[in-house]
C-alpha cells in the first residue's frame, strides 16, 4: 500500500478512539474478535463469510456478491446496525459455509491426515517433487527468514 493511504489510516486510529491501526500481518486472530467486516473487493471476505459473520462492502467488483454491498459510503452506520441486529444475510452465509466448509466438528484436521496416510499408503511418498524455480524462490522466501 502507498505510504501516503499508511499515514492517512494511522492518523485516523490517532483521533478516533475505536479505531485501531494495527501493523500485524496475521489477521485471524482480528477476524475472530469482529462482529462485523467493511471492506471493499478484498479475499479477507470469504475468510471473515465462513466465521458465519456479517459483511458490508463497498463497490465490491465480485460477481456473485452473497452479503451487503453498497456504493454510498453516508450509509454505513444503518448498515452496520442493520446487519448486526437483523443480520439479511445469514441464509447467504450458511449457503457459503454448506458448499465451501461443510464441516463444522472439530474434526478437519484428522480428516486431512487420514487422507494424505492413505494417499501414501496406495502410491507412496515421491522421491522428488517437481517445483517451478519460481515456486521454489517463493518458499524459500517465506521459509528461510
Amino acid at each position: 500500500m502507498d505510504e501516503s493511504w499508511i499515514q492517512i489510516y494511522k492518523d485516523l486510529a490517532n483521533e478516533i478512539p475505536n479505531i485501531i491501526f494495527e501493523t500485524e500481518k496475521n489477521i485471524i486472530k482480528f477476524l475472530l474478535i469482529s462482529d462485523v467486516l467493511i471492506s471493499d473487493t478484498s479475499s479477507v471476505i470469504y475468510e471473515f463469510l465462513l466465521l458465519d459473520k456479517p459483511v458490508i462492502t463497498f463497490n465490491n467488483i465480485s460477481d456473485n456478491i452473497l452479503w451487503q454491498n453498497s456504493s454510498n459510503y453516508t450509509e454505513l452506520i444503518p448498515l452496520v446496525e442493520k446487519n448486526l441486529n437483523e443480520d439479511p444475510y445469514s441464509k447467504e452465509r450458511k449457503f457459503i459455509f454448506e458448499n465451501y466448509h461443510p464441516y463444522n466438528d472439530g474434526k478437519s484436521a484428522k480428516r486431512m491426515v487420514d487422507a494424505v496416510a492413505d494417499y501414501i499408503k496406495k502410491n507412496g511418498v515421491p522421491e522428488k517433487r517437481k517445483l517451478s524455480i519460481l515456486r521454489r524462490f517463493k518458499i524459500n522466501s517465506i521459509f528461510k527468514k
